[in-house]
């Protein structure tokens, strides 16, 4: 796979049952984590205050539809 290719790990953190998932999460980058968790709650306010879905069917008007709320979002916290 392409992403195992270029060494991308996941950043969810395991629950701990075994020493395993302890060890798994102690190789987690604290930051990396950090930033994850700053993207999802970016997306929550965007669904709450915009829409919580996206209209358009096609993917490729998605990814416009998607862009132009977040332009709408960067205007609206600039003002």
């Amino acid at each position: 796979m392409m992403v195992r290719e270029n060494s991308v790990r996941p950043v969810i953190k395991h629950r701990e049952f075994d020493s395993l998932d302890a060890a798994h999460n102690a190789q987690l980058d604290d930051d990396t984590y950090h930033r994850r968790s700053v993207v999802e709650v970016v997306f929550r306010v965007l669904k709450q205050r915009y829409v919580d879905r996206l209209t358009c069917r096609c993917w490729y008007r998605q990814c416009r539809e998607f862009a132009l709320k977040c332009v709408v979002k960067n205007i609206d916290d600039s003002l």
